[in-house]
């Protein structure tokens, strides 16, 4: 319905536009929704009667549409899908677009529930379809956000980024704000299965962001679970629960039962990871009994995976057995080849720990049969692993030796994919470190698969003929040292760069020198003063690269050292301010800070000398590609703990903003590179390094803090800078 004022709107627009107030209110609170939804349909019910028939009909198919939401959300799934098939028939009747484009939006997310993809992606493709003529573009970007989790949920990584990136454009072209908090939760989730999670972790907390702007209660309750998983994925268990526990406490205070029962999954798993084996059962059998209640069959399944996971690291392989195998019939019945494919694997481990090899290996191809349906690399890999464990076993080398190089093969595809999706080529003197660990823990894993084979090997003599025989081992090995040698190339070729940066104000120097030497007695006081200014601008040009060359390779090499102090934020922001004032004055540029009101006594523990680096480099460079007259503005807000982050930080934000020329969209993938050069000059002839953001990236990345760039072409460019209150 489009906005009007309340004497233009019809009794049915009416109606709609309070109904979609009401289930605005599940973002926030499902019990809210529950209520507010109840006591208008009692209201509806009083008071129809004196209008046409139709229109009731309408209204009474579109309560029930948010009926179906709510079950959906208190996770009674089978209440949902029993009101959904026909609530689709019944909206096509209607003739509404609108109404139709919802359901279909509706029963999408139903079909997500049981992992049936293929229908879902119809429903939203034909619910977008619907949407596009009527101009609701925030409904049409979450349904851009959703086709792009079900092709993540298939293990299209690449697909789902294509869909995502466009939502942005798509966001950006509309000026949509308020959906567009999924798309960045998804992006998020996306780069976590990338093993990318500075990049999970940076869009996380865009998604946090907004979903607090948003006031999107539910939306923040998923987001600080998915947090909780990208600090699971690291290690950092006792960060993961934290999150875990604010999410669940969220979730079950606004009763949305989906997050809740996911959360309480997500946290057993962590007390199994940290070996608290007792508390894992306790929050594994609370969560199973949860999901036979709420009839949510596909969390069910992960439930019983979980506890068959703490039967197996208790060695009771017999319980194992069977909750595994329970797991895979219920995926089986949902369709989850994904799920169906795990619990193979998890009860093929089994078997062979109990040594039924043959029914193993028997499991283990039919998982390997169904992999090859969907995207899986990864795990793909896992059953060939598994494989070769079971085949070792029965002391069948050759077979063995056949699964180990696939398992190898695969998770080096698996790696450089992701490697060609998500990082930059940057960080040379950490990649050559990286690589050289890589080199000795293959060394070592040569070193264990010799002594696997020892009935072929008599001494480490035979070693050269062996590693023939495992060939996708020596390509591996090849592989990793061309990577090295490109390592090496790239970095000579940056100290070519900075040779051929070097070498031209050398010339200057030794000509205007060589001048003033052969002709001064021919030359004016003011030639002379000219030639001087011109080697002493020059000296310092020479300088400031040098600078930076060393600044960077203290940084890469890991020689720089933190040096950490409590200062006043605002004392420290007038200070970089004072000193960059005069350059901006020479330009009649203005230059001014805006802080917050809380600003004036924040405090924060911080590497001064890495921060005033950081901003003198980005306010350096604003006032250098900006035209006169022009405005410069560092903006500066504090993000402070509330209800919802009671445990975590408080973080402050920081904007550096100019009227410049900006980027090209096509620069902004190299804006931290060394050297990168982009179209913009600078405004008054000044010369630029091409190193300063790139070492302002590296600080950045040593403090945990993070960085976006947000800029059109032609209208400036925003630098947002997001640190940890203490910045350690």
């Amino acid at each position: 319905m489009e906005n009007s004022t309340t004497k233009e709107l019809t009794w049915e627009e009416l109606q709609i536009e309070e109904l979609e107030r009401i289930e605005q209110q599940i973002r926030k609170s499902v019990h809210q929704f529950e209520h507010s939804l109840k006591e208008y349909e009692h209201s509806f019910k009083k008071n129809h009667h004196t209008v046409p028939k139709q229109s009731v009909q309408y209204i009474q198919l579109y309560i029930k549409r948010l009926w179906v939401e709510y079950f959906h959300k208190v996770g009674k799934i089978e209440v949902a899908k029993n009101t959904i098939h026909a609530l689709v028939e019944a909206s096509e009747e209607i003739q509404s677009p609108y109404l139709l484009a919802l359901v279909h939006t509706t029963a999408a997310s139903l079909s997500m529930i049981e992992s049936n993809y293929s229908e879902a992606m119809n429903h939203y493709e034909y619910a977008y379809q619907l949407l596009l003529p009527l101009g609701k573009y925030d409904k049409m970007l979450l349904i851009l956000s959703q086709k792009a989790l079900i092709e993540n949920f298939l293990g299209n990584y690449n697909t789902s980024l294509e869909i995502l990136i466009q939502g942005i454009q798509f966001a950006k072209d509309n000026e949509v704000e308020y959906s567009i908090g999924y798309v960045y939760k998804t992006l998020g989730i996306v780069y976590a299965n990338l093993d990318s999670f500075e990049h999970a972790l940076t869009w996380q907390l865009e998604a946090k962001s907004q979903f607090e702007i948003d006031e999107n209660t539910v939306g923040l309750a998923s987001v600080l679970g998915e947090l909780g998983n990208i600090y699971s994925f690291t290690k950092e268990y006792s960060v993961a629960l934290e999150y875990y526990n604010q999410a669940y406490e969220l979730a079950r205070s606004i009763g949305d039962s989906l997050t809740e029962l996911t959360i309480l999954t997500n946290i057993g798993s962590t007390y199994r990871d940290i070996n608290d084996i007792d508390k894992s059962f306790s929050y594994a059998y609370q969560n199973l009994d949860l999901c036979k209640r709420k009839e949510n069959k596909r969390l069910e399944s992960y439930a019983l995976q979980l506890i068959g996971s703490l039967y197996l690291l208790q060695k009771e392989f017999d319980h194992a057995r069977e909750f595994f195998t329970r797991s895979y019939l219920l995926r089986k019945e949902l369709g989850y080849k994904r799920g169906e494919i795990l619990s193979l694997l998890e009860l093929a481990t089994t078997l062979r720990l109990m040594g039924e090899h043959q029914e193993a290996i028997k499991l283990l191809f039919q998982s390997l049969q169904l992999a090859e349906s969907i995207e899986t690399k990864r795990i793909k890999a896992d059953v060939h692993i598994e494989l070769m464990y079971c085949f070792q076993e029965l002391n069948l080398w050759k077979d063995a030796h056949h699964h180990l190089l696939q398992h190898t093969i695969l998770s080096e595809e698996v790696y450089n994919e992701r490697v060609a999706s998500t990082i930059a080529k940057e960080r040379i003197v950490h990649e050559v470190e990286s690589n050289k660990k890589e080199t000795a823990l293959l060394k070592q894993k040569n070193e264990e698969l010799e002594q696997a084979y020892r009935q072929l090997n008599a001494n480490n003599l035979l070693l050269e003929q062996q590693q023939k025989e495992i060939e996708g081992q020596l390509q591996f090995s090849k592989k990793q040292n061309e990577r090295l040698e490109l390592l090496s190339k790239e970095k000579d070729e940056i100290l070519a760069i900075a040779a051929h940066d070097l070498k031209n104000p050398l010339a200057i120097i030794s000509l205007s020198s060589s001048k003033v030497g052969k002709f001064f007695d021919k030359m004016t006081n003011e030639q002379i003063l000219n030639e001087m200014k011109t080697i002493q601008t020059t000296s310092k040009r020479m300088s400031e690269i040098l600078k930076n060359l060393l600044e960077l390779h203290s940084l890469e090499s890991g020689k720089y050292f933190r040096r950490i102090e409590m200062v006043k934020l605002n004392d420290l922001l007038l200070e970089i301010i004072q000193e960059n004032i005069s350059y901006a004055k020479s330009k009649e540029i203005s230059l001014i800070l805006e802080p917050s009101n809380v600003l004036q006594e924040f405090t924060v523990s911080i590497d001064k000398f890495a921060f005033k680096s950081i901003i003198e480099n980005l306010l350096s460079n604003a006032i250098k590609f900006s035209p006169k007259s022009s405005l410069v503005l560092l903006r500066c807000k504090i993000e402070p703990n509330n209800f919802f982050m009671k445990f975590s930080q408080t973080f402050f934000v920081l904007e550096i903003q100019d009227q410049g020329p900006g980027f090209k969209k096509e620069e902004l993938s190299n804006l931290f590179t060394k050297f990168a050069k982009h179209s913009a000059k600078p405004t008054d002839g000044e010369h630029s390094t091409g190193l300063g953001l790139a070492i302002v990236k590296k600080y950045i990345e040593k403090m945990g803090a993070s960085i976006m760039c947000r800029s059109v072409e032609g209208r400036g460019t925003t630098f947002s800078l997001r640190f940890p209150q203490t910045a350690l």
